[in-house]
């Protein structure tokens, strides 16, 4: 506490005993981080396991660590700013059928990326209602589908998500210029 004390910041930091994370690898000092107003359950925890290493690696090394919970920080950025309907920025979302189409969908991912059009994927496959209800969700413009005909014959659809014109094209032919495609 002294050194919280120091750095400013022993305000926010209370010890507690009683804290038991669920995990059996921990060796020493847990700790978890709340909201200042604790409405929330933990934002992240952790704490200590040095027996760890030498279970998984046979060597003993001290060590650190803390997971976050994405869904805490989603509510908490909620509480402070309010929940977007959708998440600014995303001009392309690009989906598959299924597995065997993965590979493919982060390639065209990649080349709309490094054409400077801001990007996502859904690394999962999605069925084409799905994706599109994803990509809607996302606040793309467009969408870009691999669905099991237009992969078999290298081409993807691209859907504008504003007007609802859809096109299909070459995989080779997908990039930045979409835009003047559709």
């Amino acid at each position: 506490m002294r050194y919280c004390q120091a750095m400013g910041i022993a305000d926010f930091v209370a010890v507690d005993t009683a804290i038991i994370r669920g995990l059996a690898y921990y060796t020493g000092i847990v700790f978890e981080a709340f909201d200042i107003n604790r409405e929330l359950r933990a934002i992240f925890g952790g704490g200590r396991y040095d027996n760890l290493f030498a279970k998984m690696a046979g060597q003993e090394m001290a060590a650190v660590g803390m997971g976050f919970g994405d869904v805490v920080i989603e509510e908490l950025y909620a509480m402070k700013f309010g929940r977007p309907e959708k998440y600014p920025g995303v001009k392309a979302v690009v989906g598959f059928y299924d597995d065997t189409m993965a590979e493919k969908a982060m390639q065209a991912a990649d080349k709309l990326a490094k054409d400077g059009m801001t990007t996502d994927i859904a690394f999962n496959p999605l069925n084409f209602k799905k994706f599109f209800a994803y990509a809607a969700k996302r606040g793309a413009k467009y969408a870009c589908y691999l669905a099991p005909d237009e992969f078999a014959n290298g081409e993807m659809i691209v859907k504008n998500l504003e007007t609802g014109e859809q096109i299909t094209l070459k995989l080779d032919d997908i990039g930045s210029d979409i835009s003047e495609k559709i």
